[in-house]
């Protein structure tokens, strides 16, 4: 890596001038240090903005911060909260000696200043994890010359660049690219090539960083789902200018980009890269079905967001309780079913006459927080319980997947609501009915798998391949999904 080129998996530190959007003449010395499990934190030698006299209340949340970095490049820190603040006054010193703590959000780094209120990009540049085996692309090759001279061997390294694949989602004004880099390292006795895939979003017409945000997570997204395990951004770029240089298919884009710089939430990226061979769904092997893939998961991405959020979620967590795991999974799990049209027990008209009857037969002389207590119920009280919902959505599966999910395991419904309900509820009376840990924990693999399967259907990949790529997959016949 270039020594001024940042990653979201690396930790470093920049020394320069700090200070706020309408106080430039009051610029404070500091350091600018980020951890991927610990954010943006800023440790200055003073405070930000004017300070005549010196102050010592606290601020709390200071807003944007900008920065000029010892090495030429600029940058601004959004969100930026003062954590702590340090005054000592000396006799015959009515300054002393300052210091302040802060932290930030996002950090906009590069050779052009960036107002994270108002700019807006051409585009967006993501290196992710995992994605490279994705992909799939080796472009190097080793030719070996012809003959030899004295008995030495001559090799040549080739290089194909790949083409660039591009997706069009006209519903959302929106072009996504596979596209690639090369760099070079050389030293003595040393050369180095490394070519890198990475994803490139563009917007019809420039927009705020929000916007391309939105779309890089529904990505990430998809990319966790075909490749079985979580995916994480490495690298995120924007775009503050373009310029087309050349004319027709021989046309360059000379872009200038600014690294974007946020938590990146777990040291989990420091974990083995995929092979190829060990991602499910990979680019080749769904390459005719994936521009209607990605089409159908933003059509759907609107009806499923709750479901994705809880999914995903829940599976990017560290540490987090098994319960806590179990009841998102059933939450998603509750959420995805309400999105299908068999979603209760009469119709809309014919529950509306059976809602007033069973109103209607609440005594009068029950306590009015109970009344309204059982008229809610009886409202969603047309809606298919958990117990229900499971059932359809196992009988959905494909014959070899539902192996897959249950492994024979006759009463896992049962268990599952069972132990619902008494987390729910805590009604001790359920309490030997409920799993225990280890139980748990296989329910909530298998739990993971049923949506797994699921949400895949959703992209519109076809049920035959779905079931033989989860079906003959070692992590999926394991019951193993390793995000």
């Amino acid at each position: 890596m270039a020594h001024n080129q940042v990653s979201l998996s690396e930790d470093f530190e920049l020394r320069g001038l700090f200070y706020l959007p309408d106080a430039e003449v009051h610029k404070v010395p500091g350091t600018l240090s980020y951890r991927n499990d610990d954010g943006i934190r800023l440790t200055l030698d003073g405070r930000v903005g004017p300070e005549d006299p010196p102050s010592s209340d606290f601020r709390g949340l200071v807003g944007v911060v900008l920065a000029e970095f010892v090495d030429g490049r600029l940058g601004a820190v959004t969100n930026v909260f003062e954590e702590s603040y340090q005054l000592n006054l000396f006799q015959g010193d009515p300054y002393g000696c300052r210091s302040s703590e802060l932290t930030g959000q996002r950090l906009f780094l590069g050779h052009s200043l960036v107002d994270p209120c108002v700019s807006c990009f051409e585009s967006l540049a993501l290196e992710l994890t995992d994605f490279g085996a994705w992909v799939g692309r080796d472009p190097f090759r080793e030719e070996a010359r012809a003959g030899s001279v004295h008995g030495r061997h001559s090799y040549t390294l080739v290089y194909d660049q790949p083409s660039r694949i591009v997706f069009q989602l006209d519903d959302i004004g929106a072009e996504i690219a596979i596209t690639s880099r090369i760099s070079q390292n050389n030293s003595f006795q040393a050369r180095r090539q490394t070519h890198t895939d990475f994803l490139e979003i563009k917007s019809l017409e420039p927009k705020p960083f929000e916007w391309y945000f939105e779309l890089s997570e529904r990505i990430r997204s998809l990319l966790s789902l075909l490749n079985g395990r979580a995916t994480y951004y490495e690298r995120i770029q924007c775009c503050v200018s373009a310029e087309r240089i050349g004319e027709g298919d021989e046309a360059l884009w000379k872009r200038e980009y600014v690294d974007l710089i946020q938590r990146h939430g777990a040291a989990t990226v420091r974990r083995k890269r995929l092979n190829p061979f060990e991602v499910p769904f990979s680019l080749k092997r769904i390459e005719a079905e994936f521009g209607g893939v990605i089409k159908s998961w933003f059509a759907s991405s609107n009806q499923l967001r709750n479901v994705q959020s809880l999914f995903f979620g829940n599976l990017l967590g560290e540490g987090v309780p098994l319960e806590f795991q179990f009841l998102s999974l059933i939450q998603a799990l509750e959420a995805y079913h309400r999105t299908s049209t068999e979603n209760c027990y009469l119709g809309a008209e014919e529950y509306v006459r059976v809602r007033q009857q069973l109103t209607n037969s609440i005594p009068e002389d029950v306590p009015k927080g109970l009344r309204e207590s059982l008229k809610s119920r009886i409202k969603f009280g047309n809606e298919y319980s958990l117990r229900k919902r499971l059932n359809v959505c196992i009988n959905t599966l494909h014959a070899d997947v539902k192996q897959l999910v249950l492994k024979g395991d006759k009463d896992f419904v049962e268990k599952v609501v069972l132990t619902r309900n008494y987390l729910t509820h805590r009604d001790e009376g359920q309490r030997s009915c409920i799993m225990s840990s280890k139980e748990t924990m296989e329910t909530i693999l298998q739990l993971r798998l049923l949506l797994h399967y699921l949400l895949l259907l959703d992209t519109g990949l076809p049920r035959h391949l779905i079931a033989e790529v989860l079906g003959n997959h070692p992590r999926f016949r394991a019951n193993v999904i390793s995000f």
